[in-house]
């Protein structure tokens, strides 16, 4: 793992997980210290678990619009097939 991979900005501690080879925020374990963290996928206890320590998860642009297309579709109401 690289050293100084978290510079501290603003009262917050900034990574950004690509830069580590990581694409993926998991939510296993705790947030103790205020983070920025920018990945290109995040799951939604991770997202909850940073928020909750005062951070914020900012997702890259392109995988955001994936993942909202994603959710839109799974919304959708679901026509029955005969």
């Amino acid at each position: 793992m690289k050293s100084n991979a978290a510079k501290l900005q603003g009262g917050a501690f900034v990574v950004n997980i690509r830069d580590l080879g990581f694409d993926k925020l998991l939510g296993k374990g705790r947030a103790t210290k205020k983070l920025v963290i920018t990945a290109d996928y995040a799951s939604s206890r991770a997202v909850e678990a940073v928020k909750e320590a005062g951070g914020e998860v900012s997702l890259s642009k392109k995988h955001s619009a994936v993942k909202s297309a994603t959710a839109a579709q799974a919304s959708a109401p679901r026509t029955k097939q005969q």
